[in-house]
C-alpha cells in the first residue's frame, strides 16, 4: 500500500548547549512502511515486546457487547475451506520471491493463543458462498497473530529496532466497506491500514503510522485519493495497476502488479492466496523506495503473509540519513482472538 503521509516533526530544544546535545543523538529517517511515504524525526531508541493480552485489551474496550453472548471461551472448530490446489495454473510468475523461511513456518505451527483468549468459532466470520461471485468479503473482527522475523535500523547512533517472533494486528470493521488493520510490530512501531472490501476489488484508503526511536515518537497520516487497488480478483498475471500519492514536499508512485494464485500455509493448512507485489518510489525532500510481496486472502482480503524491504534517505543535521526495514511475517491462524 502506498500513501501520503504528513509527518510531525518533533520540536528541539532552542538553547545552544540543548541543541548540542540533542545534534549528538538525532536521527531523520524518511520511512517507507509497506511501501508507504512516512518521514520520522526523533531522539532515541527502544524497543518493547507488545503481547496479545495488551492488543486484545484494546480490542475488548472498543468492542461493543456481542449479540449471542459468544465469548473468548468459544473453541474453534476446524476449518472447512478448500485447501490450495497442490500445482499452481500459473506457468509463469513475474517477479517471483522467495516464500517463507523454514524457521517463520515452524515458528506459525508453534503459535497458539492464550488459554484466556481463544479464536473465535469460524460460524462467526463473514465468509460469502461461491454463489455470491468472485467478491471480497471482510475479515472477521478480532486479534490475529503472525509469526515474524525482521528488524528496523537507522544509520545514526546504532539505533535499530528487532522485532520478536510473534506480533498482532487488531482487525475492525468500519462501516459499509470499511474495515482496518492495527499491526503492533513492537510498541514503538505501530501500523494502521484502513481498506474496503469492494467487490471484486481490494481498496487501500488511508494510512497512519507511529514510530520511535530514542524515545521519541512521530506520528503520521495520509490517504490516497483515488484509492489505491491493492488486489482484484478477475486480474489475470502480470496484469499492473498504478497509483499516485503526494505529501508535503514528496510524491509517491506505486506499481502493484498480479503475480499469480499461490499455497499459502496457515495453522497447518495450505490456503490458496493471491499473490501479488508493489515497487513505491518516492521522490521529493525525501527518497526511497520498497518492494513488497503480499498474499492475500481471496475471500477476505487479509494480509496472510507479507515480505517487505525499505530503504530510503532524508538530509538532516548537515548529512543524510538512511533508513532500513526488512520484514516477514505469516498469518498463524484464519480465527482472531477476541
Amino acid at each position: 500500500m502506498s500513501f501520503p503521509v504528513r509527518a510531525i516533526v518533533v520540536r528541539f530544544p532552542h538553547s545552544r548547549r540543548g541543541l548540542r546535545a540533542v545534534q549528538s543523538i538525532a536521527l531523520v529517517a524518511a520511512i517507507v512502511v509497506g511501501s508507504t511515504g512516512a518521514f520520522l524525526v526523533s531522539q532515541g531508541s527502544r524497543a518493547t515486546v507488545v503481547t496479545a493480552s495488551d492488543v486484545l485489551a484494546d480490542f475488548r474496550t472498543d468492542a461493543a457487547p456481542s449479540p449471542t453472548g459468544a465469548g473468548s471461551n468459544v473453541e474453534p472448530e476446524p476449518a472447512t475451506r478448500p485447501a490450495a490446489a497442490a500445482t499452481s495454473d500459473v506457468t509463469e510468475a513475474p517477479s517471483a520471491s522467495p516464500t517463507a523461511s523454514d524457521a517463520i513456518r515452524e515458528s506459525v505451527a508453534g503459535a497458539t493463543p492464550p488459554e484466556s483468549a481463544q479464536p473465535t468459532s469460524p460460524s462467526d466470520s463473514p465468509r460469502r458462498s461461491v454463489e455470491d461471485g468472485p467478491i471480497f468479503g471482510m475479515p472477521e473482527e478480532g486479534v490475529y497473530t503472525y509469526a515474524t522475523q525482521g528488524r528496523e535500523t537507522v544509520s545514526m547512533a546504532g539505533a535499530r529496532h528487532d522485532y520478536p517472533s510473534e506480533t498482532y494486528a487488531l482487525v475492525r470493521h468500519l462501516g459499509g466497506c470499511g474495515w482496518e488493520t492495527d499491526h503492533r510490530f513492537v510498541e514503538e512501531h505501530r501500523e494502521r491500514k484502513e481498506y474496503c472490501s469492494d467487490g471484486s476489488a481490494l481498496l487501500a484508503l488511508g494510512f497512519d503510522s507511529y514510530i520511535t526511536f530514542f524515545g521519541q515518537t512521530a506520528e503520521s497520516h495520509g490517504r490516497c485519493d483515488p484509492p489505491q487497488v491493492s488486489a482484484h480478483l478477475p486480474a489475470d498475471p502480470g496484469q499492473r495497476y498504478t497509483s499516485s500519492c503526494a505529501g508535503d514536499g514528496w510524491t509517491s508512485e506505486a506499481i502493484v502488479t498480479f503475480v499469480g494464485r499461490e499455497a499459502v500455509e496457515v495453522g497447518g493448512q495450505p490456503l490458496e492466496a493471491l499473490h501479488y507485489t508493489q515497487d513505491t518510489t518516492l521522490q521529493g525532500s525525501n527518497r526511497g523506495d520498497s518492494h513488497m510481496d503480499v498474499w492475500y486472502d481471496p475471500e477476505t482480503g487479509l494480509p496472510l503473509e507479507v515480505i517487505r524491504r525499505t530503504q530510503s534517505f532524508a538530509q538532516a543535521f548537515g548529512g543524510e540519513v538512511e533508513y532500513n526495514e526488512n520484514v516477514h511475517f505469516v498469518l498463524a491462524s484464519l480465527y482472531p482472538q477476541r
